[in-house]
């Protein structure tokens, strides 16, 4: 059980740096600043790898609703990669990743407040 509670901790540590860079690249993204926000989603990016690799071997962590945060960040670091001036669409796969992100935030107890 104490393994359980060290490892919900650093999730919620990963998870908010993942979050939190998400978040700042998508403001970026709006001011055109698109290398700076690329940046700033490779950063989110390893959290969000981090996460995919302890939810998978961690038994105790191995969920879906992880699985369907790292897929919805996946899309959104994706299309930002593929897509030079689409915001729009970036807007919606972060929308997406938001939701996911919001049942993920109530599984570990996180106290991030989505905007």
């Amino acid at each position: 059980m104490e393994t359980y509670t060290v490892a919900k901790e650093y999730l919620r540590e990963r998870i908010a740096v993942g979050y939190h860079s998400t978040q700042d690249a998508l403001g970026l993204f709006h001011e055109g600043k698109r290398e700076l926000a690329l940046h700033h989603l490779s950063r989110a990016n390893s959290s969000f790898i981090t996460i995919e690799t302890m939810t998978r071997i961690n038994e105790e962590l191995t969920r879906l609703e992880f699985t369907d945060l790292i897929t919805s960040f996946e899309t959104l670091y994706t299309e930002a990669l593929e897509n030079d001036n689409d915001i729009q669409h970036i807007q919606i796969f972060f929308d997406v990743f938001k939701k996911d992100l919001k049942v993920v935030l109530d599984l570990i107890d996180s106290p991030i407040e989505l905007d």
